[in-house]
Protein backbone atom coordinates (compact mmCIF):
# COMPACT_ATOMS: atom_id res chain seq x y z
CA UNK A 1 0.00 0.00 0.00
CA UNK A 2 1.20 3.55 -0.63
CA UNK A 3 2.04 5.64 1.53
CA UNK A 4 0.06 9.01 2.23
CA UNK A 5 1.88 12.31 0.67
CA UNK A 6 3.63 14.56 3.87
CA UNK A 7 3.08 17.13 2.40
CA UNK A 8 1.35 19.35 -0.47
CA UNK A 9 4.28 19.05 -2.95
CA UNK A 10 4.71 15.37 -2.51
CA UNK A 11 1.45 15.12 -3.78
CA UNK A 12 2.00 16.99 -6.50
CA UNK A 13 5.36 15.07 -7.37
CA UNK A 14 3.32 12.08 -6.73
CA UNK A 15 0.57 13.11 -9.86
CA UNK A 16 2.76 14.49 -12.07
CA UNK A 17 4.21 11.22 -13.56
CA UNK A 18 5.37 11.64 -17.10
CA UNK A 19 3.26 9.50 -19.84
CA UNK A 20 4.59 9.06 -22.96
CA UNK A 21 3.00 7.99 -26.36
CA UNK A 22 4.24 6.25 -29.40
CA UNK A 23 2.28 8.17 -32.46
CA UNK A 24 1.48 5.91 -35.03
CA UNK A 25 0.07 7.74 -38.07
CA UNK A 26 -0.60 11.01 -38.91
CA UNK A 27 -3.98 11.83 -39.58
CA UNK A 28 -3.63 15.21 -41.68
CA UNK A 29 -1.15 15.25 -43.69
CA UNK A 30 1.46 18.46 -44.33
CA UNK A 31 1.08 20.45 -47.40
CA UNK A 32 3.62 20.20 -49.93
CA UNK A 33 3.95 23.47 -51.22
CA UNK A 34 5.08 24.34 -55.05
CA UNK A 35 4.35 28.61 -55.30
CA UNK A 36 7.71 29.14 -54.08
CA UNK A 37 9.30 26.67 -57.19
CA UNK A 38 11.63 29.02 -59.29
CA UNK A 39 11.18 29.07 -63.32
CA UNK A 40 13.45 26.70 -65.09
CA UNK A 41 14.90 24.79 -61.80
CA UNK A 42 13.33 21.20 -61.80
CA UNK A 43 12.38 19.44 -58.72
CA UNK A 44 12.46 15.52 -58.07
CA UNK A 45 8.97 13.74 -55.89
CA UNK A 46 8.32 10.14 -55.65
CA UNK A 47 4.53 9.82 -55.45
CA UNK A 48 2.91 7.77 -52.54
CA UNK A 49 -0.63 7.82 -53.11
CA UNK A 50 -3.18 8.13 -56.41
CA UNK A 51 -4.41 11.41 -57.51
CA UNK A 52 -7.75 12.45 -55.64
CA UNK A 53 -10.13 15.52 -56.60
CA UNK A 54 -11.78 17.56 -54.00
CA UNK A 55 -14.04 20.43 -53.90
CA UNK A 56 -11.88 24.12 -53.66
CA UNK A 57 -13.60 25.87 -50.50
CA UNK A 58 -13.32 29.79 -49.84
CA UNK A 59 -12.35 31.17 -46.39
CA UNK A 60 -15.67 30.59 -45.36
CA UNK A 61 -15.67 26.55 -46.32
CA UNK A 62 -18.79 27.35 -48.68
CA UNK A 63 -17.49 25.85 -52.52
CA UNK A 64 -15.31 28.12 -54.79
CA UNK A 65 -17.29 28.85 -57.83
CA UNK A 66 -15.82 29.32 -61.24
CA UNK A 67 -17.04 31.61 -63.49
CA UNK A 68 -19.86 28.87 -65.22
CA UNK A 69 -21.12 28.57 -61.50
CA UNK A 70 -19.69 25.24 -60.98
CA UNK A 71 -16.91 24.18 -57.90
CA UNK A 72 -13.29 24.75 -58.80
CA UNK A 73 -11.59 21.13 -58.38
CA UNK A 74 -8.42 20.66 -57.03
CA UNK A 75 -5.76 17.65 -57.65
CA UNK A 76 -3.87 16.33 -54.61
CA UNK A 77 -1.28 13.53 -54.28
CA UNK A 78 1.23 12.62 -51.54
CA UNK A 79 4.71 13.17 -52.59
CA UNK A 80 7.84 12.87 -51.08
CA UNK A 81 10.43 15.57 -52.07
CA UNK A 82 13.71 13.03 -53.25
CA UNK A 83 16.07 15.99 -52.75
CA UNK A 84 15.08 16.85 -49.53
CA UNK A 85 12.89 14.15 -47.94
CA UNK A 86 9.97 16.75 -47.03
CA UNK A 87 6.71 15.00 -47.65
CA UNK A 88 3.51 16.21 -47.91
CA UNK A 89 0.20 16.60 -50.10
CA UNK A 90 0.59 18.36 -53.12
CA UNK A 91 -1.61 20.40 -54.99
CA UNK A 92 -1.53 19.60 -58.96
CA UNK A 93 -0.99 22.41 -61.30
CA UNK A 94 -3.22 21.95 -64.37
CA UNK A 95 -0.74 21.11 -66.16
CA UNK A 96 0.82 18.75 -64.39
CA UNK A 97 -2.49 16.63 -63.65
CA UNK A 98 -2.50 16.42 -67.52
CA UNK A 99 0.02 15.09 -67.95
CA UNK A 100 0.01 12.81 -65.02
CA UNK A 101 -3.77 12.06 -66.42
CA UNK A 102 -2.20 9.98 -69.54
CA UNK A 103 -0.76 7.28 -66.85
CA UNK A 104 -2.93 4.40 -65.96
CA UNK A 105 -4.22 5.22 -62.29
CA UNK A 106 -2.80 2.28 -60.39
CA UNK A 107 0.83 2.74 -61.69
CA UNK A 108 1.03 6.43 -60.59
CA UNK A 109 1.95 5.68 -56.60
CA UNK A 110 5.77 4.58 -56.55
CA UNK A 111 6.59 6.48 -59.76
CA UNK A 112 9.57 9.50 -59.80
CA UNK A 113 8.84 12.69 -61.69
CA UNK A 114 11.15 15.67 -62.34
CA UNK A 115 8.81 18.96 -62.89
CA UNK A 116 10.11 22.19 -64.05
CA UNK A 117 7.95 25.27 -63.90
CA UNK A 118 7.81 27.32 -66.99
CA UNK A 119 7.33 30.69 -67.92
CA UNK A 120 3.22 32.10 -66.85
CA UNK A 121 1.14 31.49 -69.72
CA UNK A 122 -2.36 33.40 -69.64
CA UNK A 123 -3.61 32.89 -66.15
CA UNK A 124 -0.97 29.82 -65.38
CA UNK A 125 2.55 28.75 -65.59
CA UNK A 126 3.85 26.19 -68.38
CA UNK A 127 5.00 22.96 -66.53
CA UNK A 128 7.48 20.00 -68.22
CA UNK A 129 7.35 16.83 -66.42
CA UNK A 130 9.71 13.88 -67.00
CA UNK A 131 9.29 10.30 -65.42
CA UNK A 132 12.97 9.66 -63.94
CA UNK A 133 13.98 6.27 -62.14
Amino acid sequence: MPTPAKTAEDAKAATKKKVTFTRKKALVMQSYSIKDKKEGIPFYVEVKSNIKSKEQLTKAGKPDLDDDGKPKILHLCQVVDLETGESGEMVLPFMVHRALESIKHDDLVGMKFEFCKGKMKGRTNEWTVYEVE
